[in-house]
């Protein structure tokens, strides 16, 4: 069963994904509609696991605004009490949402950590958190620490928004991607180097 479904107007797929690996990155299981198969009752499905979810993260966009799936998701997460709201772009939300609290994903770091604040509230009213408030606070300033340092973050997101799958996605002719490499370059390769000698371990316990 999946913690986050992450609700998103189609333009805004490659958001999602970015969202749905980051939050990952934090232990959550998250199910978006990438892991629907051709055969499936769509709208049965997502209805499903929006009910079996513990949170549902809607994106607000100025394309997911004017989408009845969206505005639909989001009205059912709601009357669920499940709803938790971002916004990935500058856009008005729509009025009945205006009273919820959205954080900003895309300007700050200080933003995401909003967005795992409301997640963790949500699984402690749904009697699902493992640690407590201290421990969770202090695993995630631990792994925010690891891997978002500075502004880190606004970069991050500026360059897999921009249609890079990740910023490890370089290209000679992408002015974007080498800013974001030469300004991060030191954190990237501490998380590459980390990655390998975890890849290293796993070999050798045998996963």
């Amino acid at each position: 069963m999946a913690d986050v479904v992450i609700s998103y107007a189609h333009e805004e797929r490659d958001k999602a994904q970015h969202l749905a690996e980051v939050l990952k990155k934090f232990g959550f299981v998250v199910w978006w509609d990438r892991n629907l198969y051709a055969g499936e009752d769509f709208s049965a499905k997502i209805e499903q696991k929006i009910r079996q979810s513990t949170a549902v993260i809607v994106m607000w966009s100025v394309n997911s605004v004017k989408s009845r799936w969206v505005l639909g998701e989001a009205s059912l997460a709601d009357e669920l009490d499940k709803l938790i709201t971002v916004k990935v772009d500058e856009c008005n939300l729509p009025i009945n949402y205006r009273n919820l609290h959205a954080p900003e994903i895309f300007k700050s770091q200080q933003e995401l950590e909003n967005l795992l604040d409301l997640l963790h509230r949500k699984r402690v009213g749904a009697g699902e958190a493992s640690s407590t408030s201290d421990q969770f606070e202090a695993s995630k300033r631990e792994a925010l620490n690891l891997t978002m340092s500075g502004d880190f973050w606004k970069d991050y997101w500026k360059v897999t928004s921009a249609g890079l799958k990740h910023p490890f996605s370089f290209s000679r002719n992408n002015e974007l991607s080498r800013s974001f490499y030469q300004k991060h370059k030191k954190v990237l390769w501490i998380v590459f180097v980390i990655l390998i000698i975890l890849a290293a371990l796993m070999d050798q316990s045998g996963y």
